[in-house]
């Protein structure tokens, strides 16, 4: 397999990378490399951690040569018994499953992914293809069979589909028993839904999404885009954070962007936050760079320039975690080359393109967002009033016509509120959303998903990537009945 190393100080640390991630499961298998790596845990005796990406999932270990070694094995000979083993002990940890874990290593909203920001850029602009399906929330691990484990396993886990990276060279006697296999064949290119606009949705906050060209140039804007959208937001008194993102959609093609969060109840100005993000993606279409920010933004993908905020870092430093991020840090120095020799392109920025953006002018960089602007998808909550000069607004399809089938009308004080024509008809063919103008928004059968979270049900299509509040029209097991398995969602 493919190892990349540097020799640097400390114990060693490694990362067994393979090809598998969220984009790699489908909407209907949404968790289950989370679930591997759970059943993995579950045989081995040593203690580490693991993550899994858009991209890829890893298994992380650290200590001395023979400790490292001896974990990755532990874990690699747990890979090949997936394979033959009966899984008696699928049930019970499906059952133990903490599905918060998969969303911190996304790095989505912990209290609801479905409500991202960039979930909802990612699967306007996909549908339920690739990273679209980041949107939606893992399946109950417990409708997963014997059977998709193994298939999934021999299909990704192989030693065709792994690479190594390591703080230090190779030694005689590592060895990773993996099972064998190939590089699953990928699609250079995933469709993208071209053009860009401003829609709402039930999203938390607002996001920013272009499509971009993969490589040095977008490495670049990620970073200054993440930038300037910081020092925007502090300088407009909007208290809120931005989650930059580099997302692979294709071997030539990338989403990048931001998704917001707010910070606390004051200065929650979705409107105003949607503006910066539009202004500041624009600044960089239209005026050159200056070379000292191209200068920080190289240093910020070569780790010179701090990429985790400093609260968080003191924070850990406090609670005497420090070594963690160390650890980390010193991990995503040689794990861009691995990853870039295994996938082509992963959510990061490989050795060789720091070096190539370094030769990037202000023209390039101006030159290359010009170039994509017109593909600006921005997305802000529901009843957020935008104003984005040069940005249409986007509604997903509807008709006029109401087809016959099981009225689900609205409570009663929501027809004293006005709400009356508003309903929902479960037909033969889906599920239709008769919204108070008389429009009519389908959502068929095989696209129609639903998430249940406390008392709230919302309605989603994963071909147009919508989500619809429909909690005071229908309780989620009366619209459960109208749809394909495994589309009843339920989230903490």
């Amino acid at each position: 397999m493919p190892v990349a190393w540097q020799e640097l100080d400390g114990d060693v640390r490694a990362s067994l990378v393979f090809g598998a991630g969220a984009r790699d499961e489908g909407v209907d298998q949404v968790g289950l490399n989370h679930l591997v790596q759970l059943l993995v845990y579950e045989s081995v005796s040593t203690e580490a951690d693991q993550a899994t990406t858009v991209v890829d999932t890893s298994f992380t270990a650290s200590g001395t040569a023979a400790e490292v070694a001896e974990h990755l094995a532990e874990c690699c000979t747990a890979l090949a018994e997936l394979l033959v083993d009966d899984l008696e002990d699928l049930a019970e940890v499906a059952a133990q499953a903490d599905a918060s874990d998969r969303v911190i290593s996304l790095d989505l909203l912990m209290d609801s992914p479905h409500r991202d920001p960039w979930g909802s850029l990612l699967a306007r602009r996909l549908g339920s293809a690739g990273a679209g399906v980041l949107r939606w929330p893992p399946i109950d691990y417990t409708d997963f069979t014997a059977a998709e484990v193994r298939a999934h396993v021999a299909r990704y886990f192989t030693g065709g589909n792994a690479a190594l990276a390591l703080t230090r060279g190779p030694w005689p006697d590592l060895r990773l028993p993996l099972p064998s296999g190939e590089r699953p064949a990928r699609a250079d290119t995933v469709p993208v839904r071209p053009g860009g606009g401003w829609y709402a949705d039930e999203v938390a906050a607002p996001g920013i999404a272009v499509t971009a060209t993969a490589g040095p140039h977008a490495h670049l804007v990620f970073a200054l885009l993440h930038r300037r959208v910081s020092e925007a937001l502090k300088a407009a008194g909007i208290d809120a954070w931005g989650t930059p993102w580099y997302t692979p959609v294709g071997a030539l093609t990338v989403q990048l962007g931001l998704g917001l969060e707010f910070s606390g109840k004051r200065g929650r100005d979705a409107a105003g936050a949607a503006e910066v993000l539009w202004q500041a993606l624009r600044s960089l279409a239209e005026q050159p760079v200056p070379a000292a920010d191209l200068e920080w933004a190289v240093h910020w993908h070569d780790g010179d320039a701090a990429e985790v905020p400093e609260e968080v870092r003191l924070l850990l430093e406090r609670q005497g975690k420090g070594d963690l991020l160390r650890d980390a840090a010193a991990l995503e120095q040689v794990g861009g080359q691995a990853r870039a020799e295994l996938l082509g392109v992963f959510d990061g920025a490989a050795p060789a393109e720091v070096a190539e953006a370094a030769r990037l002018t202000p023209a390039d960089v101006r030159s290359a967002v010009a170039s994509w602007l017109h593909t600006a998808l921005v997305v802000v909550p529901v009843g957020t009033v935008a104003d984005l000069a040069g940005l249409a607004r986007l509604d997903c399809p509807t008709g006029t016509f109401v087809p016959q089938g099981t009225v689900l009308g609205p409570s009663l004080w929501r027809r004293l509120g006005g709400g009356a024509q508003e309903r929902l008809v479960l037909a033969i063919d889906g599920i239709h959303h008769v919204r108070r103008d008389g429009s009519v928004h389908p959502f068929p059968t095989n696209d129609a998903i639903l998430v249940e979270q406390g008392k709230q049900v919302f309605l989603g299509n994963i071909r147009h990537g919508c989500l619809v509040d429909v909690s005071g029209l229908a309780e989620a097991k009366a619209l459960a009945v109208a749809l394909a398995p495994r589309r009843w969602r339920r989230t903490d």
